[in-house]
C-alpha cells in the first residue's frame, strides 16, 4: 500500500472528528423524556447532529483539500465543485427512483411538474461520500493543469485561478451527468439484491448477504439506502395492528408488536446483529488497538480516546468514525471487519436470534443496537433468551476479534507472504537509524513505530521518508515514524535483532 494512503487520515481528522461529534449528539437527540425545555434541548441535539452527519461528506472535501493545498482558491472551488456537482444531479437524474435513493443535500431541492402533469420534488441523488471523491479528485486534476497554463494567446487576461475555476465547474458538470446516467445501474442493482432478500429472508444465508451490503454501503455513506427500506420501508416486513392499521419496516413493526406484547417470530431480524456489532465488535477493535499500543507514553495518550471510544459504541455513535479510520490507516483490517460483520447476521440467523429496536427512544436517531435498550429488554421474560443469546455470540465474537487484530498487526501487515523483504526492509531501518548499537529504545503503536536513540545526528531521515514511511516526528524522547499497519511487526523484528546482537556481546563477554 503506498504510503501516500496512509497520510489521507491526518488529512481528514476534523471531517472525522466531526462526523463523531454528530453520532454522539444523534444519540442523545433519541432519549425520550417528559420535561417541555428538556425534550426541547434534546430534541436540538438530536437535529444538530443528524445535519453534521447529513454534511460530513461535503466536509470531509474541504478537510482534505484545505490540508493538501494550504490555498483558499482550491478550498473555495471544493465547496462550489460540490454543491454543483449535487444540482446536476438533481436536474438530470431520474426521478422514477425510490425516495431512498435521494437526499436534500445542502437543502438542495425544487418542486417541478412531471409529463403526466403531476406536482413532484426533485432532490440530488444519494452519492454519500462517492460525491467527495469526485470532487476531490476533480479539483486536483484542475488545480494541477491550471498551474501548467502559459499566459499568452487572447486569453491572457484570465489567470490560472479563474482558469483553475473554469476547468472546475466544467468537469463538475460533465462528471454530474455521468453519474446522473450511470447511477440507475446501481439503483437496478441494489434494487434486485433488497427484494431478493427481503424474499428470501428466513435464509440464514441471505442474512450474510444483507449484513455484506449493509457495511459496503455504510462505509461509503449511503446505509440510509438499505436502512430505509428494511427497517422503516416495506421490504422490511408489514404486520397489521389490533386497529386495522398496516405497520411497515422491521423497527416500526417491533415498536408496535412491543406495545401491544405480541412480538411474532421474526420480527428484528435486520436488527439484532447490529447490537453484537456496537457492543462487542467495535469495542474489541478500540481494545485491541490500545493493547498494540506497547509504547508507554503512547499508550498514556490515547487512554482517554479510548476510554471514550468505548462509551460511545455502546450507544451507536461509534461504528461509521471506527470504519473509517480503518479504511485509512489498515484496509485489509476493514475488509475482515465487513466479512466478520456479515458472518454475525448470519449467526444471528442461524440461532434465530431477534431483537428489534425503537421501544425505548426516538427512532429517528437511534441506534440499531444499543446498551440502554439491551438492558431494559434483558428485565423481559419473553425476550431474556434472545438478549442471552446475543451476549453469548458478542463474547465470541470479542474474541475472535481480538485474536484478527493480534493476527494481523504482527503478521499479516508487514510483506506477509515476501521473506526476503522483510529481511532487507528491516536491515534497512536498523542501518538508517545509525545501527543497532544506536538504538536505545524501541516501541510501536498500530500506526508507527516510536525510536529513542542515543545519538540523533546518526538517523536518516530522508531515506526513511523514501521508504515506506510517510511522516517522521521528533520529540523530546525521540522519533515517532509514522509507517502504516506494519509498524507492529516490524518493531518485533528490529527488538529480535537488537536481542540477538545483546546475546551475542553477551556471549562474547
Amino acid at each position: 500500500m503506498n504510503n501516500k494512503w496512509y497520510r489521507i487520515i491526518e488529512s481528514i481528522n476534523f471531517a472525522l472528528g466531526m462526523l463523531f461529534i454528530g453520532f454522539v449528539l444523534m444519540r442523545i437527540g433519541s432519549i425520550k423524556t417528559n420535561g417541555e425545555v428538556i425534550s426541547l434541548v434534546i430534541s436540538m441535539c438530536g437535529y444538530s447532529g443528524k445535519l453534521l452527519v447529513d454534511a460530513f461528506p461535503f466536509v470531509l472535501a474541504i478537510n482534505y483539500i484545505g490540508k493538501t493545498h494550504k490555498d483558499v482558491i482550491p478550498v473555495i472551488a471544493t465547496m462550489i465543485s460540490y454543491a454543483l456537482l449535487n444540482v446536476v444531479t438533481m436536474f438530470f437524474a431520474k426521478t422514477s427512483f425510490s425516495a431512498t435513493y435521494y437526499k436534500e443535500i445542502l437543502g438542495l431541492s425544487y418542486e417541478t411538474i412531471n409529463a403526466s402533469g403531476n406536482a413532484i420534488v426533485k432532490s440530488p441523488i444519494n452519492l454519500g461520500i462517492i460525491a467527495s471523491i469526485i470532487v476531490i479528485f476533480i479539483v486536483m486534476v484542475s488545480y494541477k493543469l491550471s498551474r501548467k497554463r502559459y499566459n499568452y494567446g487572447m486569453f491572457v487576461f484570465i489567470d490560472n485561478d479563474i482558469w483553475f475555476f473554469l476547468m472546475t465547474i466544467v468537469f463538475t458538470i460533465v462528471a454530474g451527468v455521468v453519474v446522473s446516467h450511470e447511477y440507475g445501474y446501481l439503483v437496478m442493482i441494489l434494487n434486485n439484491i433488497m427484494n431478493w432478500i427481503s424474499k428470501n429472508h428466513s435464509n440464514p444465508g441471505v442474512m450474510y448477504v444483507y449484513g455484506l451490503i449493509r457495511q459496503i454501503l455504510n462505509v461509503l455513506g449511503m446505509e440510509e439506502i438499505l436502512t430505509n427500506n428494511f427497517l422503516f420501508g416495506n421490504l422490511g416486513g408489514s404486520w397489521v395492528n389490533s386497529a386495522e392499521v398496516t405497520i411497515l419496516g422491521d423497527i416500526n413493526i417491533w415498536i408496535e408488536q412491543y406495545k401491544a406484547n405480541d412480538i411474532s417470530i421474526g420480527t428484528g431480524r435486520y436488527i439484532s446483529a447490529s447490537y453484537i456489532i456496537n457492543l462487542f465488535a467495535i469495542p474489541s477493535l478500540i481494545v485491541s488497538y490500545y493493547v498494540n499500543v506497547s509504547d508507554k507514553i503512547e499508550r498514556n495518550r490515547s487512554i482517554g480516546l479510548v476510554l471514550l471510544g468505548i462509551v460511545t459504541s455502546l450507544f451507536g455513535a461509534a461504528t461509521l468514525p471506527m470504519e473509517l479510520v480503518l479504511l485509512f490507516t489498515a484496509p485489509v483490517l476493514l475488509g475482515m471487519h465487513i466479512t466478520m460483520c456479515a458472518l454475525i447476521h448470519l449467526a444471528c440467523g442461524l440461532t434465530n436470534t431477534y431483537l428489534g429496536c425503537g421501544a425505548f427512544g426516538n427512532p429517528g436517531f437511534l441506534a440499531t443496537g444499543n446498551i440502554y435498550e439491551l438492558i431494559k429488554y434483558s428485565r423481559d421474560v419473553n425476550l431474556f433468551p434472545a438478549v442471552k443469546r446475543i451476549v453469548l455470540i458478542g463474547i465470541v465474537v470479542f474474541i475472535v476479534y481480538q485474536i484478527l487484530v493480534f493476527i494481523f498487526y504482527r503478521v499479516l501487515a508487514h510483506y506477509f507472504l515476501e521473506r526476503e523483504k522483510q529481511i532487507i526492509e528491516v536491515k534497512q531501518y536498523i542501518e538508517n537509524l545509525g545501527g543497532i548499537s544506536n538504538i536505545k529504545k524501541i516501541t510501536s503503536s498500530a500506526t508507527a513505530i516510536i525510536v529513542v536513540l542515543y545519538d540523533k545526528e546518526k538517523i536518516n531521515v530522508r531515506n526513511i521518508i523514501d521508504g515506506k514511511a510517510y511522516k517522521v516526528i521528533e520529540r523530546y524522547y525521540g522519533y515517532i515514524i509514522n509507517y502504516g499497519p506494519g509498524s507492529t511487526a516490524l518493531c518485533r523484528k528490529i527488538r529480535k535483532e537488537i536481542k540477538n546482537y545483546q546475546d551475542c556481546l553477551e556471549y562474547k563477554a
